[in-house]
């Protein structure tokens, strides 16, 4: 006889759900059980409850869980779908749905990242889904991929990062249009280290990155290269004289100075500029031009103060 349209005797079923409830709930994982014929929630183990805090009164129909836990509404929408075509159905086919990351979120309102999976299985009149808190992973992750992409010490794109996203823009100007290129330079940042300690000379690089992130635009991409080197991409549209605003906030935000070991420091820097596509077709011409520019900047700085 096929297992699909074996008869559980009442008493038997009965003992069997007992005993299906008590193997769920020592599961390590959370689950929560369905029943196909009219998608009720029928049963979710303590795991479910104590990572999301809901119990089996909150929801009356596995839609109304879905579109409550599921943070995006786009996937939660796409997951209606599916089960819709299981409830109710008669279907006799067993289905696994695919895995998939679910962003769920909670009673209390928090949002935890999760590795959510599915099971139709019509001879028991059930649906499980799993969830498996997957938030230490995705946290890892997101540390060890800032490690690749910034800079320790500002917070910035690190250079690898920042040349890889330039080169995107110029390839690939819909997704994010380049505009500007301009690089900087702090001006005597050796004499501070010298002078100072280089404890000194990282407060002076993390104040002119926060500098850099005051003056620049929502969108604009900032990077340190490294020592006393930075870097910014300004995204399309923009002009010279646009260009040239930004620069002029960032000198206002470095006019006053800052107190390093009881005594004022001065923090200035020279910057040069390239456009794309005016001043040139390729990332390696546009760096060149920039940083001849900010090098003709610094040397008339030094000549207009007589060193």
């Amino acid at each position: 006889m096929n297992a699909s349209s074996t008869v559980v005797p009442i008493g038997l079923k009965t003992r069997m759900d007992d005993r299906m409830r008590l193997a769920l709930d020592a599961m390590p994982v959370a689950v929560t059980w369905t029943r196909l014929d009219d998608g009720g929630c029928e049963f979710m183990n303590h795991r479910f409850v104590d990572l999301f805090g809901y119990g089996e009164r909150d929801f009356a129909t596995v839609f109304e869980l879905i579109e409550t836990m599921f943070y995006d509404p786009e996937q939660a929408g796409q997951t209606i779908a599916r089960m819709r075509r299981f409830v109710g159905c008669g279907t006799l086919q067993r289905i696994e749905l695919p895995s998939e990351e679910v962003l769920a979120r909670c009673k209390n309102g928090a949002v935890i990242a999760t590795a959510f999976n599915g099971v139709v299985v019509p001879e028991a009149n059930m649906s499980l889904g799993t969830f498996v808190d997957i938030s230490a992973a995705k946290l890892r992750e997101q540390m060890l991929r800032r490690l690749a992409e910034e800079d320790p010490l500002t917070g910035l794109l690190n250079r690898r990062s920042f040349d890889a996203a330039a080169a995107a823009a110029i390839s690939d100007p819909a997704k994010t249009p380049f505009g500007a290129l301009v690089v900087m330079d702090l001006d005597g940042f050796k004499s501070i280290n010298d002078r100072l300690g280089h404890q000194a000379g990282d407060d002076v690089l993390q104040h002119f990155a926060t500098s850099l992130r005051k003056s620049f635009r929502r969108g604009d991409l900032l990077s340190r290269w490294g020592g006393d080197e930075f870097a910014a991409l300004l995204v399309s549209p923009i002009s010279a004289i646009d260009t040239q605003a930004v620069l002029e906030r960032l000198w206002r935000e470095l006019a006053e100075p800052i107190w390093i070991g009881g005594e004022p420091v001065q923090v200035q820097a020279s910057a040069g500029m390239a456009f794309f596509p005016t001043d040139a077709h390729n990332l390696v011409e546009l760096y060149r031009l920039a940083d001849e520019a900010m090098y003709t900047a610094k040397r008339e700085r030094k000549t207009a103060r007589g060193f």
